[in-house]
């Protein structure tokens, strides 16, 4: 398994080189998976995840997943506690 960890997505060509090199294969031919659990404490429009998430779809992944690893009580999601 390898990660890319940003906090503005594929938002420039070095970037996007950056994450060529570490698949070591094109994106038409590797597996993603977003964890968004960076954004769920955070409350009001999450226009900026969609986008986001929008741009790495975009990329023509061979397979796209959402996950979320959050365990925390439910009210921390609801009320953008941490």
């Amino acid at each position: 398994m390898r990660m890319l960890l940003t906090s503005n997505g594929i938002a420039n060509p070095l970037i996007h080189d950056a994450l060529v090199d570490l698949l070591g294969k094109p994106i038409a031919d590797s597996r993603i998976v977003v964890v968004i659990d960076a954004i769920l404490g955070f409350p009001g429009d999450s226009s900026t995840l969609v986008e986001h998430l929008e741009g790495l779809r975009s990329l023509g992944w061979a397979d796209f997943d959402v996950a979320s690893l959050f365990a925390g009580p439910r009210r921390f999601l609801a009320q953008g506690q941490h």
